[in-house]
């Protein structure tokens, strides 16, 4: 190899090491924050609870995106960490994953005017992050929120009231677009079976919950893309034999919306266990990795 070839190789080494894996590079923080890795309960004011998984890899020395992901309604943290399942991803990836505790009988998450709880989880958000912050070496440009059913409106929630601390939001099972909503908003993934059993896909009220009131599952995401200053009606794609994804781009504070149809899906994680109660779950898609995948593409 001549010595030209020996520096463009070292260069090319240099460059990828610098990069990491998530493909960006990771800031050192100015104080390392060291924490033993796997699964920890953190403890917040008033008792409430999270859970938060720490990756092997991590050392406290730099900086580590988040996600949160939330459960849906009258499931709890301990299962929702395993059936919406971040743990192999953030291993490989290097990110935190923290998985909220609802409140109340059944557990839920309250999403604001009236529905499903009185507790105000926006500020429990608000809470884990700072204590995340405080305790863990974190990238605070590089949160995220997923959730399904009711986690996946605390989700779309976060988008409107937080948007300068979530990058980007995933919703599963569950597409609402909360009003008012904060300009421009983060990048929005939205996914939905269109046979759900809980959620009505074509809108109507939801089999659960009270029977609150849900628009058609197309129409929030066109109002999200119209919200975020998206350019055009959206390209269509069909990204597995049962799953269409629509993308709008074109955005402002260049984010991104997308929106995917599980055709056949029920009210479930696409690639998590099956939930046969809950209709169909689609194994084609992994929603973990879709939703990452699109999650590290953006910063606040």
């Amino acid at each position: 190899m001549t010595a030209a070839r020996r520096l463009g190789a070292i260069a090319v080494l240099l460059l990828v090491a610098s990069c990491g894996r998530g493909g960006w590079e990771r800031e050192a923080c100015e104080q390392a924050k060291p924490q033993p890795p796997g699964t920890a309960t953190l403890t917040l004011a008033g008792g409430r609870t999270a859970l938060l998984h720490v990756p092997e890899a991590y050392d406290g020395t730099e900086e580590y995106p988040l996600v949160f992901s939330w459960h849906g309604y009258g499931s709890n943290a301990a299962d929702h960490l395993a059936y919406a399942d971040f743990r192999p991803l953030a291993e490989s990836e290097r990110f935190l994953v923290v998985v909220p505790q609802g409140a109340g009988t059944p557990t839920r998450f309250n999403l604001g005017a009236g529905i499903v709880g009185d507790t105000d989880d926006v500020a429990f958000a608000n809470e884990i992050l700072d204590r995340v912050a405080t305790d863990y070496c974190l990238d605070d440009t590089r949160v995220y929120s997923a959730g399904v059913s009711n986690g996946g409106g605390m989700s779309a929630l976060l988008a409107c009231r937080e948007p300068q601390r979530f990058a980007a939001i995933g919703m599963n099972a569950l597409l609402l677009l909360p009003e008012p909503c904060a300009s421009p908003p983060p990048a929005v993934l939205g996914m939905m079976g269109n046979a759900d059993l809980v959620v009505p896909f074509q809108g109507g009220r939801v089999n659960c919950c009270d029977g609150w009131p849900i628009a058609p599952a197309a129409e929030t995401m066109a109002r999200w893309a119209q919200h975020a200053g998206c350019d055009g009606d959206g390209r269509e794609k069909e990204i597995a034999d049962h799953v269409d994804r629509t993308t709008w781009d074109g955005c402002d504070r260049g984010v991104e919306v997308q929106y995917y149809v599980i055709d056949g899906g029920g009210h479930t994680w696409p690639g998590g266990p099956d939930t046969s109660q809950l209709g169909p779950t689609n194994q084609e898609i992994d929603a973990s990795k879709v939703m990452w995948d699109f999650f590290k593409r953006f910063t606040t």
